[in-house]
């Protein structure tokens, strides 16, 4: 797998907010996550082509893609992995969760889950 990940293209979808979270916040984890690839020298889809294809499928919901459709992503794309995930608001928290998933097969090869402590400012 990390073979595959160090000479493989990524796309990164915008992470779908669960609760309260406005979209911007999902869309800026999403950004924050390709600087991050990009400065750990990943191979990274531009995020225009990524949109452009999605829509085109015309798909809205990506925690939705199914195998059939992770292939057409990946051949349209051009990318072997794409990085899928929720944020969802819980209180004092906000968890992230991702998945890397095969755009070959459609199967998730690896997850991820990080809880975030919500910093409140007092008034």
């Amino acid at each position: 797998m990390k073979s595959k990940v160090e000479e493989g293209r990524v796309a990164v979808a915008t992470f779908k907010p669960i609760g309260a979270l406005p979209a911007q916040i999902a869309a800026s984890v999403a950004a924050d996550l390709c600087t991050a690839m990009i400065n750990s020298e990943f191979e990274l889809v531009e995020r225009a082509q990524l949109d452009k294809v999605l829509g085109e499928l015309k798909i809205q919901d990506t925690a939705l893609v199914d195998p059939e459709t992770a292939k057409r992503i990946g051949m349209q794309a051009g990318c072997d992995l794409m990085l899928l995930g929720e944020i969802t608001d819980s209180d004092a928290l906000v968890v992230i969760n991702a998945r890397l998933m095969e755009t070959e097969t459609g199967k998730s090869v690896v997850a991820g889950r990080v809880e975030l402590r919500k910093i409140f400012s007092r008034s």
